[in-house]
């Protein structure tokens, strides 16, 4: 069965062959330098959730009640009411849209860690204080500059990562989630979209009033 394009069909992101959480299919090893052994529940304590590879999560991983008993919360399970957009078990920040159009400067989001972060959905599973090195002494072996966006420049993940999967995305351009919002992110030059060349390990778009041409990360 082929499947088709359409961005509004949620189902069909976790399908991708290139990159996507793994909801419908299971995880792949080494995808992800920043998973953890096992997700933590919102007091910050691993849980018997393994992450290694060929573990699957469930949609009820992220849209939950926001203090869902199966999380360690006092409230019921299941996605029917949340403090979060999204209904999101935890929070997870957006950057406010560039008031001068894609690739200007934008509000940033300032960061803090723990489960108190704007981005403690993600920190469930992924160890971004210090395996993506925000803070602490931990390397950033996948990017390298994720402090320079995320803590100087207070972009959210989501400017650069789809929260799902990627619908007909390139080995060259989308691994690791790579989606960027084109909302936030502009193109350089002429081409037609911003993207990232994980080959090269370049950049080639405008972001945050600066231009990235061919930047190496």
């Amino acid at each position: 069965m082929t499947w088709s394009t359409d961005p509004y069909n949620v189902r069909l992101d976790f399908n991708s062959v290139v990159a996507r959480h793994n909801v419908s299919q299971p995880a792949r090893p080494g995808i992800a330098p920043s998973l953890r052994a096992n997700m933590l529940d919102l007091n910050g304590n691993p849980t018997g959730r393994s992450l290694v590879a060929s573990a699957y999560i469930y949609c009820s991983d992220c849209h939950n009640n926001d203090a869902a008993r199966a999380s360690g919360g006092t409230a019921a399970n299941g996605p029917h009411g949340s403090k979060w957009t999204h209904l999101l078990e935890r929070q997870y920040q957006e950057n406010i849209l560039p008031p001068l159009g894609p690739g200007t400067f934008f509000p940033g989001i300032a960061y803090t860690p723990g489960v108190s972060s704007p981005y403690a959905l993600c920190d469930k599973c992924h160890d971004l204080d210090h395996k993506l090195g925000l803070i602490g002494g931990g390397h950033d072996t996948g990017f390298g500059r994720h402090r320079t966006h995320v803590v100087n420049d207070g972009a959210s993940c989501s400017v650069c990562h789809a929260a799902h999967g990627v619908q007909n995305g390139t080995v060259t351009e989308n691994q690791h989630l790579i989606n960027f919002d084109a909302q936030i992110v502009g193109p350089i030059g002429r081409n037609p979209k911003p993207y990232m060349d994980v080959s090269r390990r370049q950049c080639y778009l405008t972001c945050h009033g600066v231009a990235h041409n061919g930047i190496g990360y």
